[in-house]
């Protein structure tokens, strides 16, 4: 709505639209796309600071609106990268607290990315189980600006996979290869192309054995 795009355009926040679309191209074809979210991210913006269980409950509301779960990653990663720019850009924050916002930003991402790629394979093959009967967990290092909390705005992200026990079946997969399978979709989720973007790139070439090593390896062996 025009008019009412130019009845909320005071000064200040003109000067503020015109940085970040004369800044990032990335940026500007996202507000193209999505006009009204400009609008949505201001409220708030001096005082804000989102953590990783503040984006994860904000992911569950925003994936009402997609239907694929990397459309729904790239979409709310530009989106929240809007608020920390606009936040840098007017400087109301420290460079340590958008660096570290940011990051929280990746973090939640990952494990959003983490979660759908478990449910998808425990709904096709089975619960990960010990030979006790317990549950085989795993979990996800960040390295890097990642791991320090100094991820900058197109930074890859470095990560190492693990689980937690090689001992155990999930339906007729051992957990080694259960979890590589897993730790593949999640790799999937967060690369693949969108009309929104690509939720992030991902290195995996820090885990032990770089290239030629497996994608997830025991705690034991690690």
């Amino acid at each position: 709505d025009p008019s009412r795009l130019s009845d909320y355009l005071n000064f200040r926040r003109f000067n503020l639209l015109a940085k970040i679309l004369d800044q990032s191209s990335c940026l500007r074809k996202f507000l193209l796309r999505h006009p009204t979210a400009f609008e949505e991210n201001l409220p708030g913006l001096w005082y804000k600071f989102k953590n990783k269980n503040t984006y994860l409950k904000e992911l569950n509301r925003f994936s009402e609106r997609f239907g694929d779960v990397s459309e729904l990653l790239a979409f709310y990663r530009h989106y929240e990268l809007l608020r920390i720019f606009s936040k840098e850009l007017l400087g109301t924050a420290t460079l340590e607290e958008i660096l570290a916002e940011y990051s929280h930003l990746a973090d939640a991402l990952v494990e959003y990315a983490y979660r759908t790629a478990l449910r998808r394979m425990e709904a096709r093959y089975g619960t990960p189980l010990k030979p006790s009967g317990e549950r085989v967990d795993a979990l996800i290092l960040g390295l890097g600006k990642l791991g320090s909390e100094e991820l900058n705005y197109y930074s890859d992200i470095d990560l190492i996979f693990l689980h937690e026990t090689d001992e155990g079946k999930a339906g007729n997969l051992t957990i080694p290869q259960f979890y590589e399978k897993v730790f593949k979709e999640t790799v999937s989720i967060l690369t693949r192309v969108t009309v929104e973007g690509k939720p992030y790139e991902v290195d995996l070439d820090l885990r032990p054995f770089g290239k030629s090593g497996p994608i997830s390896i025991s705690l034991f062996s690690a």
